[in-house]
């Protein structure tokens, strides 16, 4: 199998839609890593990067250490079982499971007459590496696009500020138009300097393996000089391994034109060596008795195992699920799980596995990257983001049902809630962990199942830490109840046996097992911890998400501030227009007899 990387993958869809921002993970040799998060967050986005069906703005992307960018999505050796299971209709399960291998050619040694390999000059794969850097150019392409896009975003910049600027301004003008002829100048000596690099480096890899001349030294000093006069960091520009891609294809290339090596055939694979391949896979799937059939005789969960199946015979390096469980009934899907698992297990393959269901990702990873509006908010062990979430939205969408969140301030050894007025003993490592929030505001974050009713033995253990809550519905899942209700206008829900018998409209008393307890900044959101309990306020100038929670970003990288920077300067000049228009309209009409 394979290790997986990615570093500062960003997608960028036409139209300027940010849909993942600096993606980086690193994935281990027969992983099992859960993508989760609500519809929309970049999830499935990034899987297709992986898989090549979208293409990669920006960033790395690494099979065993060898950059995948360019390469077509059959060059990446990675198998994809979608949400749909696609099965061929006409075709019975042995033969969806045989296509693809009876397509597919493998290298065959080539013999000579007397039975022994036959060495000597590859021409073949000395072709096909020569073709394979027409693709790797477009990495070339890429870069010049990206280099250039930067400049372009402080010429666009200086020209909004340019158009915002009134008529009687003609000395302001005057400078940016100076600035803006600055940068263009500056953009195409660092274009030019950067294609003349790029073109010498891959001459000199393709003539001899080596990318060391002097002129390139030179061309690189030029294009920083270039970017550094516009403010312009290049280095994180081109941060992109090309360069070592360069000189390893060079090498590769110069040692099969040089090096006589044993040569090989493509030849389709034996029907034997399928055949067996397809027993092992139904083996492993529990399909044996079901070869024979067609896809319209099967149950849903044995269509979904014949299109894992179809997967597993390839021998990937790399498995990508997208939401594979989806099309299937609650039952089902719960026995599915366990079997991924076991086949996970069996085959021992590096999965990538994608879904909104956070139960799922909870019970079958080894990984879980939580996300949000194309963010990674964590990523951690399933129990690990379960018991310490980074901040209020992972604490709010891993879990079921979701964590409380108490408002409320500290003050002197208790937490205050709002309005109620009740007060929840902290532990003494609770007041020494929010010693600097003494007095402030702040977020108490506990888990339905650590709330405990009134008439629970345990509830006199913590008769310091409760309160009054009116009870609204009585959810009865069998041996859980979900008891739902209201502490000042907020919703809590209390997770407990079925031998107490709570009614709705009623007030009920709960005490927290503190322990339990978590803490998080009421303005960032972010859990309180050792390593983060200075107080910070930020001011929240933005509508918060459904869950009232706002979405704590990672550091952006080069390319998405000087977006975000466009943005707000455009926001900038609307609002100052506005507030012209408004002025205007303001100004007091003169009267009739005002009037000359």
């Amino acid at each position: 199998m394979a290790s997986v990387k990615l570093i500062n993958v960003n997608k960028v869809y036409d139209g300027g839609v940010h849909a993942v921002h600096d993606f980086n993970i690193d994935i281990a040799d027969r992983e099992f890593i859960v993508f989760v998060g609500p519809s929309g967050c970049g999830k499935s986005t990034t899987l297709r990067m992986i898989a090549g069906l979208e293409e990669i703005s920006y960033g790395e992307f690494l099979i065993d250490g060898e950059l995948k960018n360019s390469a077509a999505p059959k060059d990446r050796d990675i198998a994809m079982v979608f949400q749909s299971y696609a099965l061929y209709p006409q075709m019975t399960v042995y033969n969806n499971m045989a296509y693809a291998l009876k397509l597919r050619k493998i290298k065959v040694p080539r013999l000579d007459k007397d039975g022994n390999p036959v060495i000597a000059i590859d021409q073949r794969e000395i072709k096909q590496l020569e073709r394979a850097w027409k693709k790797f150019e477009k990495e070339c392409v890429n870069e010049q696009w990206k280099v250039k896009n930067a400049f372009q975003l402080r010429i666009d910049a200086l020209e909004m500020q340019l158009r915002g600027l009134t008529a009687d301004k003609e000395e302001e003008k005057q400078k940016i138009n100076g600035a803006i002829q600055v940068v263009k100048t500056a953009m195409d000596t660092a274009l030019k300097a950067l294609s003349d690099m790029r073109t010498t480096q891959i001459n000199l890899a393709k003539e001899n393996g080596d990318t060391a001349a002097s002129g390139i030294e030179e061309k690189k000093q030029e294009l920083t000089k270039a970017a550094q006069s516009v403010g312009i960091n290049i280095e994180e520009l081109l941060k992109t391994g090309l360069e070592k891609q360069i000189k390893k294809n060079g090498e590769t290339l110069a040692y099969y034109k040089t090096t006589p090596v044993q040569i090989y055939d493509l030849k389709h694979m034996p029907k034997a060596d399928i055949d067996a391949r397809i027993k092992e896979a139904a083996r492993i799937l529990k399909l044996t008795p079901y070869l024979d059939r067609k896809p319209r005789a099967l149950s849903g969960g044995q269509r979904q195992r014949v299109a894992l199946g179809r997967a597993i015979v390839r021998r990937p390096k790399v498995f990508l699920m997208d939401e594979p469980l989806s099309n299937l009934d609650a039952k089902l899907r719960v026995a599915m799980r366990s079997e991924i698992v076991r086949i996970h297990e069996e085959v021992g393959a590096t999965t990538i596995y994608v879904t909104h269901d956070q139960i799922e990702a909870m019970t079958m990873a080894s990984r879980i990257v939580v996300m949000k509006d194309g963010f990674i908010q964590q990523i951690g062990a399933p129990n690990e983001v379960y018991r310490n979430p980074a901040n209020m939205f992972v604490a709010g969408f891993i879990g079921t049902p979701a964590m409380n969140f108490l408002r409320g301030t500290v003050e002197k050894g208790y937490f205050k809630i709002d309005v109620t007025g009740e007060k929840i003993k902290l532990t003494k490592e609770q007041t020494e962990l929010l010693k600097n929030y003494e007095g402030k505001r702040l977020v108490y974050g506990i888990r339905p199942e650590n709330l405990i009713y009134q008439d629970d033995e345990k509830f006199a253990e913590f008769k310091d830490c409760t309160f009054k809550m009116e009870v609204s519905m009585v959810e009865l899942l069998g041996d859980i109840v979900n008891v739902h209700g209201f502490v000042n206008d907020k919703e809590v829900i209390l997770k407990t046996g079925n031998l107490y018998q709570i009614k709705d409209k009623t007030e009920i008393k709960v005490a927290i097992d503190s322990n339990h307890a978590r803490f998080f900044n009421e303005t960032t959101t972010k859990a309180i911890t050792p390593d983060y309990c200075e107080y910070e306020e930020i001011e929240v100038t933005k509508s918060l998400d459904e869950d009232n929670v706002v979405i704590i970003e990672q550091k952006k990288g080069l390319f998405a501030k000087a977006v975000d920077g466009v943005k707000n300067l455009i926001g900038s000049i609307k609002e100052k227009s506005k507030a012209k228009e408004q002025s205007k309209n303001s100004d007091p009409k003169p009267s009739d007899g005002e009037k000359s």
